[in-house]
């Protein structure tokens, strides 16, 4: 039926090596292409990074550095102020004792005080008394 032909066969195959080394220069370019833009994109990456990233990363060290040593000066206060509002608590508590105690005593003694006196007029109104009811018998 068909004979073969073995230039059209060749023909065929040259097309065909021609295609592939087209696709294979084509995909080398595209490869260096690409490796460029990846070589200028990172180039520019780090010069923004040198330009812009590297100052504002010293300036929030910086930043940072200067918080953790307001940090520390306000933990330093706060033990300080705590340590002076327990002193101060005991010292009220001190004061109200003492002055409940003082008021203890001088009530105690105002106490005593009165009693005597009261014992005093007592004794004073019963002798009047008796004063007074020893006249109206006689």
């Amino acid at each position: 039926m068909f004979e073969g032909n073995l230039d059209t066969t060749n023909i065929f195959l040259g097309i065909m090596a021609f295609v592939s080394l087209l696709q294979a220069l084509v995909i080398i370019g595209i490869a260096i292409v690409g490796y460029r833009l990846y070589s200028r994109a990172m180039q520019t990456i780090t010069s923004i990074e040198e330009r812009q990233i590297a100052p504002l990363a010293q300036r929030a060290q910086a930043l940072m550095s200067t918080v953790d040593g307001i940090l520390g000066d306000v933990k330093g206060l706060t033990s300080r102020v705590r340590g002076r509002t327990e002193q101060v608590d005991a010292a009220i508590d001190d004061t109200i004792h003492r002055v409940d105690e003082t008021a203890g005593r001088v009530r105690a003694s105002v106490s005593s005080r009165v009693h005597g006196l009261m014992g005093m007029a007592q004794g004073v109104a019963a002798v009047m008394q008796a004063l007074l009811h020893a006249r109206r018998a006689a």
